[in-house]
């Protein structure tokens, strides 16, 4: 099943510790959002492997209106892939797509595939060898603690832990009454409860992928305007905001100046030159006909 869905081999993995971090991606944002997650979990030297898992298919209907799937995945492994070290890997994989394909030839029925496919998909890929982790966010937390997601109880007795993301101006998670209901479903034996550990990483922001999709590039997107007028390009990796721009994405699609040729930013960018050198020589000619006028007079 590994080479058959292109999955890396036992013998490349750095370690059998892996962090599950899915997320829809669409699209990633940069180190005060996604991508600083990942390097936080790089950071922490918690995990020898962290697996980013872009979502093929929301479980959700009202949430399927994605960017493609080969795009998300793209702009995952341009922005993330690059925080690896020696000691921890970082790959984005196909995972939900594997398993959406699998699925589909053993089942009739409509496939809806949740996180519990996955790490089914994973332990058997594996053979339960791996160690596994799930990284969430805190409100995605706050709905598998409560039991919505589906067949949350046997995803929370598969992994061995459970990370929860927080920014680190917002307050801590309250995890009295979640503790409650999992000690319920697990018939009030703690044992059987996996752990949850909070984590507050500083750099977090309240970027988020619903607001970079909002935003539109700024029409001089050359730099320096780029990085000092460019809302979107703040909110995203740089090779990512290429990437956006190549292919038309998001802001970008309805962009007249977003095409390959753009001899209007030229032209801005030398008229706008061609203004402040004219300012720059009038100032000093200014200054030394000044200078000049006063001597004489002296």
């Amino acid at each position: 099943m590994i080479e058959k869905y292109n999955l890396p081999s036992l013998e490349s993995l750095k370690g059998r510790k892996v962090a599950i971090f899915g997320l829809s991606a669409n699209p990633p944002t940069n180190l005060f959002g996604h991508t600083g997650i990942v390097r936080y979990l790089v950071q922490s030297h918690l995990f020898a492997e962290i697996w980013v898992l872009p979502v093929y298919q929301h479980m959700y209907i009202a949430k399927r209106n994605l960017e493609s799937f080969e795009h998300r995945m793209k702009m995952c492994s341009l922005c993330m892939e690059r925080e690896s070290t020696p000691n921890c890997c970082v790959r984005v994989l196909p995972l939900e797509k594997n398993v959406y394909d699998h699925l589909s030839k053993t089942r009739s029925d409509l496939v809806r595939t949740g996180t519990i496919d996955i790490l089914d998909f994973i332990s058997l890929a594996y053979g339960g060898s791996l160690e596994l982790h799930l990284v969430l966010g805190s409100d995605t937390y706050s709905d598998l603690a409560n039991f919505k997601w589906k067949e949350s109880a046997r995803i929370l007795s598969t992994v061995r832990q459970v990370h929860v993301i927080n920014r680190a101006l917002c307050l801590p998670v309250d995890n009295t009454q979640k503790s409650n209901n999992l000690e319920f479903k697990f018939n009030n034996n703690p044992e059987n409860t996996p752990a949850v550990l909070q984590h507050h990483v500083p750099w977090l922001s309240s970027i988020s992928s619903t607001h970079v999709r909002s935003l539109k590039p700024f029409p001089l997107s050359i730099w320096p305007f780029t990085s000092l007028f460019d809302q979107l390009y703040r909110c995203v990796h740089p090779e990512v905001y290429s990437y956006m721009k190549k292919h038309r994405l998001y802001g970008f699609s309805n962009c007249f100046w977003a095409s390959k040729v753009q001899p209007w930013n030229v032209l801005a960018v030398l008229a706008l030159s061609t203004t402040a050198i004219s300012l720059i020589t009038s100032n000093l000619w200014t200054k030394t006909s000044s200078n000049t006028f006063i001597s004489r007079i002296d």
